[in-house]
């Protein structure tokens, strides 16, 4: 895949006490989003997936690194089958990182990743680092997180149409 558009797709799932029913609707659209972008295009969905992958990867070895935090729960199933599905690497579990700089949420004392980087599996190696800044708030309970990537911008070729007659 050396050229192409790169679709970049934000979300916010629904939180962690809405009704299955609106987390259906919700992953089944995102399903549905991601499945209209073009086959040779980028794909990154990127956002607040409200769930917890967890460390475990055994049999998710393409789409997930083992380097989460804490446990997956049901949501975090629901990612990890998007992921599968897609094709699509969750990048922070890709890399090892302080737990400071893996806590994207914080509330009552309780410090979680819940915002997540998915990048087709095949344009992982151009993703070059997926860090939190702790010293930075989106809001009062969420930091930025930030996906350092590496692409080639190729300039667009000129097309030949012929000799030109003077």
């Amino acid at each position: 895949m050396k050229y192409g558009c790169w679709t970049i797709i934000s979300v916010y799932a629904p939180q962690t006490k809405r009704s299955e029913e609106e987390k259906d609707e919700f992953y089944m659209t995102l399903d549905d989003v991601i499945r209209s972008v073009p086959e040779g295009d980028f794909r990154t969905v990127a956002g607040d997936l409200n769930d917890h992958v967890g460390t475990d990867r055994r049999g998710l070895e393409r789409v997930h690194g083992g380097r989460g935090i804490g446990c997956k729960n049901e949501d975090g199933e629901r990612t990890i089958d998007l992921a599968v599905t897609h094709d699509l690497a969750i990048c922070s579990t890709f890399f090892a990182k302080r737990e400071s700089q893996k806590m994207t949420y914080s509330s009552g004392g309780r410090r979680t990743e819940i915002d997540h980087v998915l990048i087709r599996r095949q344009a992982l190696k151009t993703v070059e680092d997926v860090k939190v800044l702790p010293g930075e708030d989106v809001t009062t309970q969420h930091k930025p997180l930030v996906a350092d990537l590496s692409i080639t911008l190729h300039p667009k070729q000129k097309v030949r149409t012929g000799p030109r007659i003077r």
